[in-house]
Order: structure tokens, then sequence, then C-alpha cells
């Protein structure tokens, strides 16, 4: 919480390289080669930390803790503070006094310093407002993938601007509920619709507040959209419990030992909060979560297999990753279909196996090959006809009589060895049918029911 004390602090780390020392340990697992001239190889360690080319968040804040929790005693009062101010690479904190303010500058100057960092202080110090960044830039040809960057560009974790963020929030989920693909356009009403918004998006920059709150004087909201169609009002309520929560322990971590009170008017989420069995899943997991994926050669994706050991080709041991729903795919399918001679499932799944791996391949496949024109024409059937009249007529079984011939039916014995017998006489029940029946056989006389 920044709006504690009266003056605010915040500053930016701009350089984190050379950070943290590795151990002699660490250094074994982090080796390169090199190669002179003359063909000899050269082998070097790491003594730090390696930083890649695309930021490492988890990487920058271990290095920021590793620091503040290391430095001398007589700055540990400005080092705790340190160690909950950074959010991500921000320092955002606040003191009471100028003589407050001064040390903290001075400490955590000395602090970053020893670690080869620079800081450096933002915000309109001298109005001690606070304000939202905004550039607009031409877009065309919007689609999902350009969509979703830009509606959650707007950094607002405070949620002022939470009101001029609800339409484009609106439009992301509309243009979620039309499944189209992520790179195709949007509709034009949509486009047209994101197009005024995002116009009038650059007015926000000009909106000021007072970095102090906290009074009443301003009321910030936090807000999350789902998909329209497959969340249920109980699990929105639950959801909404959940971000509840998640802020409420936000502010009580900042504010320390501050009584806390929930509420909801929900009672379904309030009766799955207090059960103490388990609850159901609520979200799938990830198709890709359970497969080893590795980047090959023009930034193509291989699933790494189990047989890598064996001497193979490299496309089978590291066979393509491809999606589902995708046109390649599909035209891919079908060119094996008709390389094949029109190739059932099983056939093109074991083919395409030897090279690529497609998610939900058989179910891809089979409706392939159920859109193929010569293989409808060879696997159609004949229409049935309707049933004639006197087949659907009620006909009446023929009675047995006396001196009959028939078969009397013995379970432990094949048909072929059923014996055969003469009807002597038929016993008739009460509504006047036979239902048993005297029969004499080679070996004797038995009494049988129909």
């Amino acid at each position: 919480m920044w709006d504690l004390e009266r003056i605010g602090i915040t500053d930016e780390v701009q350089t984190v390289s050379k950070a943290v020392e590795n151990q002699l340990v660490q250094e074994q697992f982090l080796k390169g080669l090199s190669r002179y001239e003359d063909g000899r190889y050269c082998e070097f360690r790491y003594k730090r930390v390696v930083f890649g080319v695309t930021s490492s968040l988890y990487l920058l804040a271990a290095v920021i803790s590793f620091h503040v929790e290391n430095v001398h005693a007589k700055f540990e009062v400005v080092a705790e503070k340190l160690l909950h101010a950074f959010n991500v690479d921000n320092c955002v904190t606040s003191v009471d006094t100028n003589v407050e303010l001064e040390v903290f500058i001075q400490q955590a100057t000395a602090i970053m310093a020893d670690a080869k960092m620079e800081l450096r202080l933002q915000w309109d110090r001298i109005q001690d407002n606070l304000f939202i960044p905004f550039k607009s830039e031409p877009i065309a040809d919007l689609s999902k993938r350009k969509l979703l960057p830009i509606v959650h560009s707007v950094f607002d974790p405070l949620g002022f601007v939470m009101p001029v963020m609800v339409p484009a929030k609106l439009i992301l989920q509309e243009a979620w509920a039309t499944e189209a693909n992520w790179d195709l356009p949007l509709p034009d009403e949509l486009q047209s619709r994101f197009s005024a918004w995002y116009h009038g998006l650059s007015c926000i920059s000009q909106l000021k507040f007072e970095r102090r709150i906290g009074y009443g004087k301003e009321t910030p909201g936090h807000h999350k959209f789902s998909v329209m169609p497959k969340v249920t009002i109980p699990r929105l309520e639950l959801l909404a419990c959940v971000l509840g929560s998640r802020l409420a322990k936000y502010v009580a971590v900042s504010l320390r030992e501050v009584p806390t009170y929930y509420w909801t008017d929900a009672t379904v989420a309030l009766c799955w909060i207090q059960r103490e069995e388990n609850w159901g899943v609520f979200e799938k997991e990830n198709s890709v979560h359970g497969l080893q994926v590795v980047r090959g050669d023009y930034d193509v994706l291989r699933v790494k297999t189990r047989i890598i050991e064996r001497d193979d080709d490299l496309s089978f041991l590291y066979p393509i990753l491809l999606p589902s729903k995708h046109y390649l795919t599909e035209c891919l399918i079908r060119e094996y279909h008709l390389k094949y001679c029109h190739a059932g499932v099983q056939i093109l799944a074991a083919k395409l196996r030897l090279q690529y791996w497609i998610f939900s391949s058989k179910r891809n496949i089979r409706s392939c090959v159920s859109r193929c024109v010569v293989c409808k024409r060879l696997t159609a059937k004949a229409l049935t006809t309707q049933l004639p009249l006197d087949r659907k007529a009620k006909a009446t079984c023929q009675e047995l009589k006396v001196g009959d011939i028939v078969l009397i039916e013995l379970e432990n014995k094949k048909r072929v060895m059923w014996p055969m017998g003469k009807i002597e006489k038929v016993y008739s029940s009460r509504d006047g049918a036979s239902r048993v029946v005297q029969v004499r056989t080679s070996s004797g006389c038995l009494t049988r029911p129909i």
C-alpha cells in the first residue's frame, strides 16, 4: 500500500547484470565450449548467473532478494522495507517525514549501488499525482491475437480506470465467443466498436489521481471477465469470492495486524468454501502440459519421445507438434489419405505418427475421412424400404398336438445332440393354451414345458 505514509517513493531497477555469483557446485552446470583456430577445444565456466536476452522475472526477483537480505546490519531497517517494496523491478513505498525520506534514499541507493544497480524516480513528484501513461498506435486487421495484448496494455493495478476498461473487456469476451481462429480478422462490427473505444483511450493519460489515497476520495475497483456460455452463476460468485480474498490478503500484508472480515451474499459459494472435502475440477489442464516440447530448426516445435536413444530418423524420435484445429493439419491429413489410397483411420494415424504429433489425431483423421467423397461412395449403404403390412401383423403360433415329433433342448449338450421325442399327451391351462406336454423318447417319458 502506497498511501500509509505521507511521502511516496518509487524507483525502477534499470540494469541487472552480473548480480549473483555462482557457487563452485553450480559452476558445473553452467559451462561453455569454445574452439580455437588450431582445432583445440576449451571449456569455460560461468562465474555468475546467466541472464538471457528475454526478461526473466523470477531471476530478477531472486537477485533483488539476494542482495537485500545480505546487507550490512546498519541498513537493516531500510532493507526490510525494500524487501517488501518491490513489484517486479519497481520499488514502491512511502515514509512519513522528510528526514526519513533522505535516510531511505541514501541507504537504498547504497544498498543497490553495492549490487551495481541504478535507481531513478517516477511519477509527478511536483504535484504528487499518479497518472497512467498511454500511447496509441495504429492497428489494422484486428484479430484475437492482437486484441488481447492491446486490452491488457493499460497497467492499472489499483483499478482507477476500471469503468474505461469494461467496454474493451466486453469486446474481448464477445471475440472469445465467436470461436474464430487467433490470426483471422474479427467481424467488422467488433472491429468498429473496438476502434471507437481505442481512439478515445488516449485521454486516460490526462487523468491524475492523488497519491495519498484511502480516505474516501477515490474508489478503485477490480473486475474479472469469463467466457459467457461456459460458466455458471455459482462459479462466477465463487470466482468473486476468490478475487476478494486475494485482494484482502494483499492489503493485510501491507497494513500488518489489521482485523479482516470477509462478506459475501452468495450462499452457494459460501457453502462451497465451508466444505471440508475436496472440490471437483474447475478447469481443464493444458494439452501441452504432459509433453516434453523442444524447439528445433526454424523454430519448429517438436515432441521429445522416450526412444531418443534409438538409432533412427530424427523426425521419428522428435515428431513435429501440430495443433488439432488448423488448416495445415487438415491439408496434411488429406494428403496422406490420398497418398495411401484412401486408407482408414488406424493406418493414417500410424503413418502420420512417424513424423508428426497431432493433438486429438484420431478424431481429426476420422473427421477428414468422413468428408472424403470417394470414401463416402464406397461405404454407402442401400436405402432400406418400409416393412410390408403382413410382416407387421400379429402371426399365430402353431400349437403342438398329440403325435408331433419334437426336439428336447438340453443345456449341457450341443444342438446336434438333442434327443427326439413324440408327444403323447398335451396339458392345457385355464386359458385354453397348451403349456405342458408329455414326450416319449428312446430313454423313457418326460414331462416338459413348451
